[in-house]
This record gives C-alpha cells, sequence and structure tokens, in this order.
C-alpha cells in the first residue's frame, strides 16, 4: 500500500501500488498534470515529490511540476 497523505496521521489515503502505478501514468489530452480525480491528483503529487526527495528531478523542474498539478486541479470547474 502506498501511503498518499504521508503527513496525515487521521486520515492517512491509502491505495494499493497497482492502482498507484495505473494513475501515475495517465495522460489527459497529452498533459500528465491534468487529472480526472483527486485521487488521480493525489498520486501524481506524491510522485513528483518523491522524485524530488530522491533527487531524480531538480529544484526548477519540481516547482513548475508541482504547480502545474496543483493549478490545474484548483482551476477545474
Amino acid at each position: 500500500m502506498v501511503n498518499l497523505t504521508p503527513l496525515s496521521e487521521d486520515h492517512p489515503y491509502l491505495t494499493s501500488v497497482s492502482e498507484y502505478n495505473r494513475l501515475k501514468n495517465l495522460k489527459h489530452k497529452e498533459d500528465w498534470t491534468a487529472c480526472q480525480s483527486e485521487v488521480e491528483w493525489l498520486v501524481k503529487l506524491h510522485f513528483v515529490r518523491k522524485c524530488f526527495k530522491e533527487k531524480r528531478i531538480d529544484g526548477t523542474k519540481f516547482l513548475a511540476t508541482e504547480r502545474s498539478l496543483v493549478l490545474s486541479w484548483l482551476s477545474k470547474p
């Protein structure tokens, strides 16, 4: 199981590894940061933060991707 809300002790959100991988790789309209559900959004946000923590992406790429994920989710109608 993958905990998508690692800092939440009261309300953790767990998902299976297979579901995590499926949602992580989804693209909508050729845009990886577009999300159709809150779970998909949490998975992608978790993945980007994990990559940054593991130094697999640099700070500039991380900030741009995280910003895009958050803004695209918050601007959903």
